[in-house]
């Protein structure tokens, strides 16, 4: 994403930030109690974004326009555990609208689901929507 689409789609999240209803939306809150923004395109690579959440401390609100809405995924790095069932792998090179639909499909109720990003690194991610970009 260019810096000047980044700077757009953050402008219009700071205006909408206001609202408590959009503000309410943003859940994910890192260990120093920030609740970092991370705005995003769905042409954006799941890889970049990922490192955009590292770069946050692991815990962030990725808000991507999507359609007439805004898609709010709370997402949260998790290290990835010995157990008998591992997370779908997904390709660091799938876009975030792809990844929107994908969570859509797994979890059509909006609960959080987990999934192994471009390595070893587990992304939890719930999607909710704002209406109105």
């Amino acid at each position: 994403m260019s810096s000047s689409e980044r700077e757009e789609i953050a402008r219009a999240i700071a205006k909408r930030l206001i609202e408590p209803e959009f503000a309410a939306l943003l859940t994910a809150v890192a260990p120093d109690g920030t609740k970092p923004v991370i705005p995003a395109l769905v042409t954006d690579k799941l890889a970049d974004v990922k490192e955009q959440l590292d770069a946050a401390g692991g815990t962030g609100n990725v808000v991507v326009p999507f359609a007439n809405t805004i898609a709010i995924l709370v997402m949260k790095r998790a290290p990835v555990r010995v157990r008998k069932h591992l997370p779908p792998v997904l390709d660091g090179e799938s876009t975030m609208g792809l990844f929107i639909a994908r969570i859509a499909q797994d979890a059509p109720n909006g609960e959080s689901v987990a999934y192994q990003i471009a390595g070893n690194v587990v992304a939890k991610a719930g999607v909710r929507m704002a209406v109105g970009v």
